[in-house]
């Protein structure tokens, strides 16, 4: 999906766009199922659910469906999860395309709940330097698909809305840029769901250089 747009300014999300985290949630929470019921289910089954929607939806999705008790499976899966989430790596290409980025005179932004484990794996692979700025969860923004995040960047950089575009992998992300007024370019690095609003679509991270201004 390409057209003639093209941009200046990328706003990221972190959790599988910039880096692969779904193996380590997709293994923790099937780590916490088994646990709870003994069935094994499919990773791809699981990720399914939690990309689509959100891993809170998951849990809770899950929980019903095995009629868990939704508090011991959260547990659970954070006691799993946060053996493992250092171990996460950014997609291959994702130093090539914030490099680009930066190379045509753009700017790179991060939106992300996830804190200063985020920040400590960008520095452990070298492409911190390549943001511009970051919006953390301790920010106290509302959570996407709300714009505030995003409208916060756009308005202290002064962030054209036709040069400013949010790139993310899931419907909310989408949600959440035509809430800010901005294109919206959906990640799909193994098109296990489907995202119809999306104004643009990838599966490679290197194809962001299409869209360059």
């Amino acid at each position: 999906m390409l057209n003639s747009q093209k941009f200046l300014n990328y706003i990221w999300d972190f959790d599988g766009t910039l880096f692969d985290t779904y193996p380590i949630y997709n293994s923790s929470l099937q780590a916490a199922i088994k646990k709870n019921t003994f069935k094994s289910i499919p990773l791809d089954d699981i990720e399914r659910v939690i990309r689509g929607k959100s891993i809170g939806f998951g849990l809770k999705y899950f929980a019903d469906e095995f009629k868990i008790d939704p508090l011991k499976l959260n547990d659970d899966y954070r006691s799993e999860y946060l053996k493992h989430e250092m171990e996460a790596k950014p997609f291959m290409e994702a130093s090539q395309a914030l490099k680009a980025i930066v190379s045509k005179s753009g700017n790179n932004f991060l939106i992300t709940h996830n804190d200063e484990t985020a920040l400590t794996l960008l520095q452990a692979f070298d492409i911190k330097e390549y943001f511009s700025d970051f919006v953390l969860n301790n920010s106290g923004f509302k959570r996407k698909p709300d714009p505030e995040s995003l409208n916060y960047l756009i308005n202290k950089y002064q962030l054209p809305l036709n040069e400013t575009v949010y790139v993310g992998d899931r419907e909310l992300d989408i949600e959440a840029a035509h809430n800010a007024n901005i294109s919206g370019l959906f990640f799909a690095p193994n098109d296990l769901i489907t995202v119809n609003d999306a104004d643009f679509k990838i599966n490679n991270l290197a194809e962001i250089e299409n869209y360059l201004k």
